[in-house]
């Protein structure tokens, strides 16, 4: 039984994104601006309720977009700053953990 395919909205902080997702298969790839999808600069409730009506995940950097889409019950995949930390401490600091704990703060080795 083939799976059906899925829709994936790239919310405009994220658009950069989409060049990298074109060997998944199986997923309908949406960008904030594309004909049909919310316009640029669109309202953050906007897109969530796009989403929504388009039963897409959401990827997206915006904090009050995340917090729409937890208000209709969508999945939404998020990044940001904290993500970026933790992979570079996981390279350069040589950690081998998935989870580092960014509280404390790392001191790499110089």
């Amino acid at each position: 039984m083939a799976q059906r395919k899925r829709n994936l909205l790239i919310d405009e902080d994220s658009l950069g994104v989409a060049r990298y997702l074109g060997v998944l298969e199986n997923v309908n790839i949406i960008k904030i601006g594309d004909p049909g999808a919310p316009p640029l600069q669109s309202e953050d409730e906007d897109v969530a309720k796009y989403a929504k009506v388009h039963d897409s995940v959401v990827i997206t950097r915006d904090d009050k977009l995340v917090k729409q889409c937890k208000v209709l019950d969508l999945d939404v995949i998020t990044f940001g700053i904290d993500d970026l930390a933790r992979r570079v401490i996981q390279i350069l600091g040589g950690s081998k953990e998935k989870n580092v704990d960014l509280s404390k703060g790392v001191k790499l080795n110089q």
